[in-house]
């Protein structure tokens, strides 16, 4: 596929994106003549979907086009499939910290392109652990952000 089309298709999907975005920060309850919680949402979605219209006018604007090839396609869908179970699972069940856990090793191992050996294995294992414990610190402690 050419990279001017996949770079449209994508940017399109992120202007949907915004929309909805700008509609579920639009439905947060406010007091009328305050600035409420969903002023930032907006105009982080208005940004994003002004930016994205730019985007897609320069890729028109674009001469130049070269081709794209994807060589580990299955890579790419099972880590979709992953992703969107990961989000399914936490939504029902909760566990935010088990479940990401799991699913950042899994990316870490499925993503792997060599054979990994006991020091690796250790090394992905205490990365995912320092990257939840980061996570806890800063949302749990420092934010009062509870997952």
């Amino acid at each position: 596929m050419s990279a001017k089309r996949l770079s449209i298709i994508f940017l399109i999907i992120l202007i949907f994106i915004g929309i909805y975005y700008y509609k579920l920060a639009d439905e947060l309850n406010v007091a009328e003549g305050q600035i409420g919680a969903g002023y930032f949402p907006k105009i982080l979605a208005v940004t994003l979907i002004v930016l994205c219209g730019i985007s897609i006018v320069q890729r028109f604007i674009e001469k130049k086009d070269h081709y794209v090839t994807t060589n580990n396609l299955t890579l790419i869908f099972i880590t979709i499939g992953i992703t969107a179970l990961y989000f399914i699972l936490w939504s029902r069940f909760g566990y935010f910290y088990l479940l990401s856990f799991i699913f950042l090793l899994s990316l870490f191992l499925i993503l792997r392109k060599k054979v990994m050996f006991n020091k690796e294995l250790i090394k992905i294992i205490l990365i995912t652990i320092v990257s939840l414990l980061i996570i806890f610190l800063v949302f749990d402690k420092l934010l009062i952000i509870p997952f």
